[in-house]
């Protein structure tokens, strides 16, 4: 396994995660999930990381306060609204002020780029949501 990127000045997977669960394409106990992911998988682990595992409720995340610096993850439009399009696929998102379904959906077969990333971050995902290859 490559290593993630995860700190300050390359921290492009964390910021990947990061925009996965602002607009709720996953959860605050899919994040913690995936914590204990690369805590079990991976050789470093940020401190940021308990401090996430501290938290009770997704309204408490701020990445600012709590790593010290925003995550980069720098989609282009299209490519978020394939994320976005990845979390109603997943039932995880039901409504989304700035897009519709239909929207999202064309998006995201548009960039399947942004499924398999998805993926490929949260492979214990997988099975939940019934997906067998991306």
């Amino acid at each position: 396994m490559q290593d993630l990127k995860l700190v300050r000045n390359n921290s492009d997977d964390i910021g990947f995660v990061h925009a996965c669960l602002i607009p709720g394409v996953i959860n605050l106990a899919e994040l913690k999930e995936w914590i204990y992911f690369v805590i079990e998988h991976y050789d470093e682990t940020p401190s940021y990381f308990f401090r996430i595992l501290d938290l009770n409720h997704k309204f408490e995340y701020n990445a600012f306060e709590i790593m010290g610096f925003v995550p980069g993850f720098e989609p282009k439009r299209d490519e978020y609204n394939a994320l976005i399009g990845v979390g109603f696929k997943r039932g995880a998102i039901n409504t989304n002020d700035n897009l519709t379904r239909k929207d999202a959906i064309k998006a995201l077969e548009r960039n399947p780029h942004i499924e398999k990333k998805f993926y490929e971050m949260f492979p214990f995902l997988k099975e939940k949501d019934g997906v067998k290859d991306i």
